[in-house]
């Protein structure tokens, strides 16, 4: 029986083509659902690749390295566990289907190429292959777990809980239930919290959302995580705590993305609480950043129109439709004014 050193099998040593979960900042024009767009988180990880990490919206989302002991029994899962190492995750698959066919409820087998197909799934242009290898994940980790007791069953939920969450909205219920149960068996990084937190905003639980994505913001100390959380908090009429989110934002990123949502969201806070003035003061330094960022145009016709000045409106309208032809809605102001 091989008892490797302290492996990590939810963060792999190599780094994956793709970010695992592209963290999305809240929707806006930078992502706007009316138009075809590069997923955020996820969205910023694209976006920030934005960056990779989410999320779509691309930002890089940090992968948690959890350090991991396991007997391995056999050369088979040996060599997979080498491949691991070196992110071939299409040989770890293939060297324990060899295996599982002889011993198809072995747990430890069953985990590894579980986590490896998640790994798989994250690298798939086409969603169709990504979505038949998440479901087939998610098969050999609930295998995993009634085959026996396994010191990996903790890390199993934390994986069960990232599938369940890319399969998709219909899945964001059990993707909640195995990452607290996980959260609950002692995993407890940036990671998690940001799954959490992200799926609780999809399904509408803003309170909850707002517990972990704070979390994960005071335990990563990262602008991004401090954006996601003070959108959350735009959006849920808690102005003061957006705004002074914004501001710390402002004030330390380095990130032109970052800096840019960070200014969109701050002003569009102002034209919130009808401080106009300083909304324009706010979109005019996002022009200052970005001179081509269409949404700084929109949001200063947003502001007059709401001073009941509409040609001056209409015409930062069409200047963020010569900027961006794809902007929908000041086309749709346009349309109506």
């Amino acid at each position: 029986m091989i008892a490797p050193d302290r492996i990590r099998l939810i963060g792999p040593p190599v780094g994956t083509r793709k970010t695992e979960l592209r963290m999305r900042l809240p929707e806006s024009r930078f992502n706007s659902p009316k138009r075809s767009r590069i997923p955020t988180l996820l969205i910023l990880v694209a976006i920030v690749m934005v960056t990779a990490a989410i999320a779509t919206i691309p930002i890089v989302i940090a992968r948690s390295e959890i350090p991991l002991l396991a007997l391995w029994n056999t050369k088979n899962e040996q060599s997979a566990l080498d491949y691991w190492h070196e992110a071939r995750y299409e040989d770890v698959v293939a060297v324990l289907e060899e295996e599982l066919s002889s011993h198809p409820m072995d747990a430890e087998a069953l985990s590894l190429r579980g986590f490896a197909k998640f790994y798989l799934s994250l690298e798939q242009v086409d969603g169709e292959t990504a979505q038949m290898l998440l479901v087939e994940s998610i098969r050999d980790l609930r295998r995993a777990i009634i085959a026996k007791e396994s010191r990996l069953e903790p890390e199993i939920h934390f994986v069960l809980g990232k599938s369940y969450y890319h399969r998709g909205a219909y899945y964001y219920d059990s993707a909640i239930y195995e990452l607290e149960t996980a959260l609950a068996s002692g995993i407890e990084n940036v990671e998690i919290y940001e799954y959490l937190g992200i799926t609780y905003r999809d399904v509408g639980d803003t309170e909850n959302a707002r517990t972990y994505l704070g979390a994960a913001a005071e335990l990563g100390g990262e602008f991004i995580h401090y954006l996601v959380l003070a959108d959350l908090e735009r959006d849920a009429g808690m102005s003061a705590d957006a705004e002074e989110l914004y501001r710390k934002i402002i004030s330390g990123t380095q990130d032109g993305i970052i800096l840019q949502r960070s200014l969109t969201g701050l002003a569009s806070t102002y034209r919130g609480r009808q401080l106009y003035d300083d909304a324009m003061n706010t979109y005019r330094s996002l022009l200052e950043v970005n001179p081509a960022s269409a949404d700084a145009h929109f949001g200063m016709g947003e502001v007059y129109l709401a001073l009941e000045q509409t040609d001056r409106a209409r015409f930062e309208w069409r200047e963020a439709l010569r900027l961006d032809p794809n902007h929908i809605e000041s086309f749709d102001r346009l349309q109506e004014y």
